[in-house]
Formats: structure tokens, C-alpha cells, sequence
């Protein structure tokens, strides 16, 4: 497993270095803190101020406030990963003050857990900025040099167990080069740097290849799965009031995530479920529990390890179509192609039998 100390924003990674997952160190109710700092980058990097919705309706279906150290997978919105993993560093701010930092070994141990967990999910690339933000906090440089060294535990662990690492790649982020020179500085051999290609490179690249009359890929277009995210989003704010969303979530390497926070909240009650399809006959099962349950054949019925489990779960259904789109086949990533040059995703009103 490596360890790459990266001169760059994680919110600014080339395509050439996207990652399963982006682990983030928040507080343990969710909340994003309103002014300049960590939150806000993340923020605007995700899609703006839709993120509090989507971090409350997945607190609400993990059951509610975090423990310290405790981590929660969260649907990427335009993160350049597969989802973030948020990482409880720091206590609930309900109000106007805010929790002191976390200690070197709640950050160890929670990174090296967070690793763990990534792990368990097959994600083969990380990335991660300087956790552990707020009052009282350690020295950025430091707290690098503490994932650098909870990365190189994690490894240590699967060695002694005998048991593969699974990741491949721990990108670890600093915009600044004086902070990141001396956590290189703090680690020695455990980690070593590795610039992200500038994109000023990858402009005079696809340039000088349109100069030569090559095809060049669209380098700065939306992915498949960012266009579909958008799209549903839009398809499930006009959903009525606290639809569950159901759909296949996971296919051999891939995974995805579905916006279901944008579904409306109703007036009482709890807000809609996000469900994951697995088999044949689950719809039929889920249908009969809630007013309104809605299934998405979303783009990983387009790949070879999803086309045949969404068959599956399709399979008997009563579906009624409530809206679609065809959109260009642009994977995240380049081993992990679809089955044909457009991806069709449906939205459907799934129907009881009685």
C-alpha cells in the first residue's frame, strides 16, 4: 500500500487520481459550521447548500447522533469519489460554539478504523486533507504526519492478521507546500510525495493532440454518474412527501450512490428511506410497507456486473415510469467502462399487486 503525500486541495484531484472515497472529519451531529473553514470548502465542493439536507437524511437512517470515532458513508453529490466517508473528530454544535479539536489518538485511532472501513467496501484509493480542525487543534503539519502514520498502522495490521490491505493508494492532501514539506519532514520513508498532474498540463496536452488532428477525450466534462445524479435529484424533488427510493447500489467494483435527501420531508413523520435492490421480489416486499416507493434503474444496469442483478430485481415487478434521460457513457473510472456509448436511466413508481 502507498502513501502519497499530494500537493493539491482533495477537492481538486485530476481525473487520473479519483478515489473510492474522500474521508472527512466532522462533527458527531453533522452539522456544517456557517463560516470560512473546512466545512465550507466541502460544501461548495459537494454542490452547496443541499449538502445539510443530505447529511441530516443520512444521520436520520444511521440512527441518529455519532459516537467520537464513529464513521458514516454519505452520497458524494459532485465529490470526484464514490462516497465520502464522514468521521465524527469532534462533538454535536447545535449553536454558536464550537467543539474543540480532537486529540492525536482519536484521530489515529479513528483514521485507522476509517481505513478499515473502506476496506470492508473495496475501495482501492483514498484521499484525505488534514483532519482534525477546530479550537485547540494540533499542528496542520502534525496531524499529516498522524494519517501518514495511521495509514502505515492499518498496513501493519493486515500484515500481522494475514489478510489483504485492499487499498492500494492513500492520497493524503496539502494545498501548501511549506506544511507538506514538513510533515514529509515528520514521516520520513512512511510516505513520499507525488504531485497531482497540473490541469495547465492536461490543457496544453489535449491542445497539442487537437493540433496533431488526434481524438482527444473530453477532459472537463461531466461524468456519466455526476449527469445522473443531477438529473435524479431533480426527478426527486417533485416526488410526493417521504418516498422511499430503492435501486442497485452495488455491482462487483462499483458502487453508487442515489440523492434520496432531495425527496421531500413530509409534514409528520419520518422522512423517506434510501434502500439498496438486491434480489428478485424485494420491491414487491418493500412496496406494501410504505405509501410511496420509488425504484431507480440507474446506470449500473448499464455496466456487465449490474445489467443482470437489475434484471433480477425488475424481474414481476409492477413498474410505472414517471421519467428518464439517455445520457453519454463518461465512467469515473476508465476500468470500469459501460456496455454501450449511451446510459439510460429510468425512474419508476412501483405499484402493489392488490
Amino acid at each position: 500500500m502507498d502513501v502519497l503525500l499530494v500537493r493539491s486541495s482533495v477537492y481538486a484531484l485530476p481525473a487520473t487520481q479519483r478515489v473510492g472515497a474522500i474521508l472527512y472529519g466532522g462533527t458527531s451531529d453533522m452539522q456544517l459550521w456557517p463560516g470560512p473553514g473546512p466545512d465550507t470548502d466541502l460544501r461548495e465542493a459537494w454542490g452547496g447548500r443541499a449538502m445539510s439536507a443530505a447529511l441530516e437524511a443520512e444521520l436520520e437512517n444511521g440512527g441518529g447522533t455519532l459516537a467520537l470515532g464513529q464513521s458514516l458513508r454519505v452520497q458524494p453529490g459532485r465529490l470526484h469519489c464514490d462516497f465520502l466517508l464522514w468521521i465524527a473528530l469532534k462533538g454535536s454544535e447545535p449553536g454558536a460554539t464550537r467543539s474543540p479539536a480532537p486529540a492525536a489518538e482519536l484521530l489515529r485511532r479513528s483514521v485507522v478504523d476509517a481505513l478499515r472501513f473502506v476496506a470492508g467496501r473495496a475501495v482501492q484509493r483514498v484521499a484525505m486533507q488534514a483532519l482534525g480542525d477546530g479550537p485547540g487543534e494540533i499542528d496542520r503539519a502534525e496531524r499529516l504526519a498522524i494519517l501518514v502514520r495511521a495509514a502505515a498502522e492499518y498496513e501493519e495490521s493486515c500484515f500481522a492478521e494475514r489478510r489483504p490491505t485492499v487499498i492500494d493508494e492513500v492520497l493524503i492532501c496539502e494545498p501548501l507546500g511549506t506544511v507538506l514539506r514538513a510533515a514529509q519532514a515528520k514521516v520520513g520513508r512512511l510516505a513520499h510525495a507525488a504531485d497531482p498532474v497540473p490541469v495547465a498540463s492536461a490543457v496544453a496536452a489535449a491542445g497539442a493532440a487537437l493540433w496533431l488532428g488526434r481524438d482527444v477525450p473530453r477532459l472537463f466534462e461531466p461524468t456519466t454518474e455526476q449527469l445522473e445524479y443531477d438529473f435524479l435529484a431533480t426527478e426527486f424533488a417533485h416526488s410526493p412527501p417521504g418516498c422511499w427510493v430503492a435501486g442497485v447500489r452495488r455491482a462487483g467494483q462499483r458502487v453508487l450512490s442515489l440523492p434520496a435527501y432531495a425527496v421531500p420531508r413530509p409534514a409528520t413523520g419520518e422522512r423517506g428511506r434510501d434502500l439498496p435492490a438486491e434480489g428478485a421480489g424485494q420491491l414487491d416486499s418493500l412496496v406494501v410497507r410504505t405509501p410511496c416507493l420509488l425504484y431507480v434503474h440507474d446506470s449500473l444496469c448499464q455496466s456487465a456486473e449490474g445489467g443482470a442483478l437489475c434484471r433480477e430485481v425488475e424481474a414481476g415487478a409492477r413498474l410505472e415510469r414517471i421519467g428518464g434521460v439517455d445520457l453519454p457513457a463518461r465512467p469515473s473510472y476508465d476500468l470500469l467502462p459501460y456496455d454501450a456509448e449511451r446510459v439510460r436511466v429510468e425512474v419508476y413508481r412501483v405499484l402493489r399487486r392488490d
